[in-house]
């Protein structure tokens, strides 16, 4: 399952398995254009920009866990998704 958030220019997203793993990782940089192309997020330069909104996504996850009944504290759901509308 996918989730994502957006900050500023950017669409980071997060793809887990059941069990919480993080398979997958997407970054964009939207301000260019409302439709990016490149996945930017193995680009050493956004190393930090990347851990910072992987650690803001973790509480909206583990509360989607819980909230699936999930719980034993894992820190990644199963299901969901955050999109955050990106200010005009």
């Amino acid at each position: 399952m996918g989730y994502s958030l957006c900050k500023d220019k950017w669409r980071y997203t997060e793809w887990h398995r059941k069990d919480g793993q993080i398979i997958a990782s997407e970054l964009y940089d939207h301000s260019g254009c409302d439709i990016a192309k490149v996945n930017v997020v193995d680009r050493p330069e956004n190393a930090g920009l990347v851990k910072q909104m992987s650690e803001q996504l973790k509480p909206f996850i583990k509360t989607r866990w819980e909230s699936m009944g999930k719980g034993g504290g894992k820190q990644k759901g199963e299901q969901g998704k955050q999109k955050k509308s990106r200010p005009n």
